[in-house]
């Protein structure tokens, strides 16, 4: 299985903070990305920077993320159920990868999501219903 970009590593907590950090490597540049679930954390815009592997289950952890947008990167492989425990998740754009297999089932749990862009991708399968999203692409 691939690697994403976005990787985990377990390393000791700093202060208070009890969540893993992740390691986020850009453009050859690496940071220290700590995914502390309990700020509030709504937006991840990464479009167009060249982000290579699969769309990581970490992102699951963000749980006060409305707004996940991962276009136009070079992302892979399948999109991880995961995706599906993102509560607050009102825009999700995957748009312009290589994103392959079905669309996960568990898209149907983001009762909150208004737009779905899953636009010029590989997807295959039977497309998911889901709630009352105002806008899906899906090709």
């Amino acid at each position: 299985m691939a690697r994403s970009s976005l990787r985990q590593h377990h390393r000791p907590s700093r202060g208070t903070q009890s969540q893993h950090p992740a390691q986020l490597a850009l453009h050859g540049v690496e940071c220290i990305l700590i995914l502390d679930t309990t700020r509030l954390f709504k937006l991840l815009d990464l479009r167009s920077n060249f982000l290579q592997g699969e769309v990581h289950e970490m992102l699951s952890r963000i749980q006060n993320l409305q707004s996940l947008v991962l276009q136009g990167n070079q992302l892979s492989g399948e999109l991880p159920d995961s995706l599906g425990k993102l509560e607050h998740l009102e825009v999700l754009d995957l748009s312009n990868n290589t994103i392959t297999g079905p669309t996960p089932a568990s898209l149907a749990n983001l009762s909150s999501l208004r737009t779905l862009n899953l636009g010029h991708n590989r997807l295959n399968g039977t497309k998911t219903s889901i709630g009352d999203v105002e806008a899906i692409f899906i090709c």
